[in-house]
C-alpha cells in the first residue's frame, strides 16, 4: 500500500481590507495615492485631509497634479478630490478640455442604488463636470449586490452620454489594488495586515522609516 497522503491545510487570506475602520480623512487619501496614479505618479506627498490650498501632488509638474477638494460641511461642486491626467492618456480621446479625473469618496456604513444616482447628480451640476474625463465613485463598501451594480451600468450609460467615463471603486476594486502594494498596506493598516496579506517574510523587509518616499518600488 502506498503511504497515505496529507492534504497540506488551506489557509485564504482576508479577500478585503477593513476599508471601513478608516477614518474618513485616510479613506480619502487612499483614494487620493490610487487616482494620482492614473497621472503616472511615482511619488507624491502626504497631504491633510480636505487641504485644498496644498496644490499639486505630481512628482513631475508638466505630467499631473491632484489635491483633495474642499472640506466638510464645504461646498464641494460633487467631488472630494482631483487629478489632472496627463495627455495621451487612455481617457484623453474626449474633448480636450477635459483634463481631470474628478472622484467622489463615502466612507459609508450602506450604499443604495439611489445614493449612487444622487452622486452622479450632485457631480453633473457640479462646475467639474465640462472638465473632467473621468468620474469616480469610491465608497468603501462592495457595489456587488445587483440592484446597485444595475444602477452602475445606468449610470455609466448616462455619464457616457456627456463624454465622461464612469468607474466604481468599492472593496473589492481597492482590496486588490492594496493587495499589490505592501507599502500602502502597512502605511494605513499597520504591519499585521503585511503579514495576513504577504507573509512574515514581507513584514521583516519592512523599513524603519516614516516616509513612504523611502520605500522600495513594487
Amino acid at each position: 500500500m502506498s503511504p497515505q497522503t496529507v492534504p497540506l491545510p488551506v489557509h485564504t487570506s482576508e479577500q478585503l481590507l477593513p476599508l471601513e475602520h478608516l477614518a474618513w480623512e485616510n479613506f480619502e487619501r487612499l483614494c487620493l495615492k490610487r487616482a494620482v496614479e492614473r497621472g503616472t505618479v511615482e511619488d507624491s506627498a502626504d497631504h491633510a485631509g480636505g487641504d485644498s490650498a496644498t496644490g499639486r501632488m505630481s512628482a513631475y509638474d508638466a505630467r499631473a497634479q491632484g489635491s483633495l477638494y474642499g472640506t466638510q460641511g464645504q461646498d464641494q461642486q460633487g467631488i472630494d478630490l482631483y487629478v489632472r491626467l496627463p495627455d495621451g492618456s487612455a481617457e484623453s480621446d474626449s474633448a480636450p478640455e477635459r483634463v481631470y479625473l474628478s472622484l467622489q469618496s463615502r466612507r459609508v456604513k450602506s450604499l443604495t442604488a439611489s445614493q449612487l444616482k444622487e452622486a452622479v447628480t450632485d457631480f453633473l451640476d457640479g462646475t467639474w463636470a465640462g472638465v473632467s474625463r473621468v468620474f469616480v465613485y469610491a465608497t468603501s463598501l462592495s457595489a456587488v449586490p445587483q440592484k446597485t451594480a444595475d444602477e452602475v451600468v445606468k449610470q455609466r450609460e448616462r455619464l457616457a452620454e456627456e463624454g465622461i467615463s464612469f468607474e466604481v471603486w468599492d472593496a473589492e476594486y481597492l482590496s486588490d489594488w492594496l493587495k499589490q502594494r505592501p507599502h500602502v498596506v502597512h502605511d494605513f493598516f499597520g504591519r499585521a495586515w503585511v503579514e495576513e496579506l504577504f507573509g512574515p517574510e514581507q513584514v521583516a523587509s519592512l523599513r524603519s522609516c516614516s516616509g513612504p518616499s523611502r520605500w522600495p518600488r513594487w
